[in-house]
């Protein structure tokens, strides 16, 4: 694997509207899950990416908000979006492991999270937030599950290859319980959550990136591997997706 694969990786996310499925709609969604939205002072947005969700919280309510990421491309984007739309007093930036979050516990009323608490494990990152919350705090988090109790071979095989933990929506709901939480609210993401910022933007800058690497046999595999993901979404939609889930601290 040649050093360019990685950069190549970030390169096409950092270029994406979302680094992973949601839409507008979804995210104000959840937030009108949360009790008393107008009360919440401090937000944490745990793999914040270059930040559309971020920008959505900050729009939607008058907190302060911290984005935490471990790519700083990715914060200094979400910088740049920032100071353009008027919230630099209000959002700040952290570069950060959400795996190991170094905040002191009671900081946050919402801890919120599209698509990336995968990289902590879904309950482990629940039970490791918890202590961040301030009494009654929520967290707001989007997980890859599965909808169906038999998924096809090729995308269990698929998908657990890249997500071991991987689990149904059905299996969820008693994991937000044991991790310290009252659920509020779940549901799925709809198609277009997928389609409109996510894959239809990977799969126009996939065809970009072959002609610009197209003597680079390392790179042109990493934009196979993204085209798979688009074509094993296309296929078996009806057996996985991401869901959200919104849950107040017991």
């Amino acid at each position: 694997m040649s050093e360019e694969f990685p950069v190549l990786f970030f390169d096409i996310f950092g270029k994406l509207p979302r680094q992973g499925p949601g839409d507008d709609a979804s995210t104000l969604r959840a937030l009108a899950a949360v009790p008393h939205p107008e009360r919440i002072r401090d937000i944490l947005d745990m793999g914040s990416g270059t930040g559309t969700p971020t920008m959505m919280l900050a729009k939607h309510t008058t907190a302060r908000i911290v984005a935490l990421d471990y790519h700083v491309p990715f914060l200094d984007t979400l910088k740049k979006h920032t100071e353009a739309a008027g919230f630099g007093g209000r959002i700040r930036t952290v570069e950060g492991d959400m795996a190991k979050p170094e905040f002191p516990d009671g900081s946050f009323d919402l801890i919120w999270s599209e698509g990336a608490i995968a990289c902590a494990g879904f309950e482990r990152g629940l039970t490791l937030w918890r202590p961040l919350l301030r009494d009654d705090g929520c967290v707001a988090v989007t997980d890859l599950c599965w909808f169906s109790a038999e998924p096809p071979h090729e995308i269990h095989d698929y998908l657990t290859g890249f997500y071991p933990g991987m689990m149904s929506v059905k299996d969820c709901l008693p994991a937000v319980e044991r991790s310290g939480y009252r659920l509020l609210e779940h549901f799925t993401l709809p198609d277009e959550s997928w389609s409109m910022e996510y894959l239809r933007p990977m799969e126009a800058e996939i065809v970009r990136q072959r002609e610009l690497h197209r003597d680079d046999p390392a790179a042109l595999g990493l934009l196979e591997m993204l085209q798979t993901e688009i074509v094993m979404y296309r296929k078996y939609s009806a057996h996985y997706g991401y869901a959200f889930f919104i849950a107040q601290k017991r």
